[in-house]
């Protein structure tokens, strides 16, 4: 979810569904599966980013960068939580 707006154009409703779908999404995905993979010891989540996220910022792209960057911060979390589970 990409809204194409400038920062003072863009609806609140506009950037939490990009935040809903990008951000949040991810983190209910993987707090669904939790338990289950430190159950059995192992798994994998695979996280989709963008540079938008890590490298630059996007003229018109407000909450897409910044949901990005979130999904970013939130996998190096998991990655450090989720470590002694493999």
């Amino acid at each position: 979810i990409y809204p194409w707006k400038s920062i003072a154009g863009l609806e609140l409703s506009e950037w939490q569904q990009a935040m809903d779908t990008n951000l949040t999404g991810a983190f209910l995905i993987t707090k669904a599966c939790a338990r289950i993979m430190q159950q059995q010891q192992s798994g994998k989540f695979i996280f989709m980013s963008s540079i938008a996220g890590e490298t630059i910022g996007l003229p018109y792209m407000s909450a897409y960068a910044t949901s990005k960057a979130g999904i970013n911060g939130f996998m190096r979390t998991a990655a450090i939580e989720f470590a002694p589970y493999n």
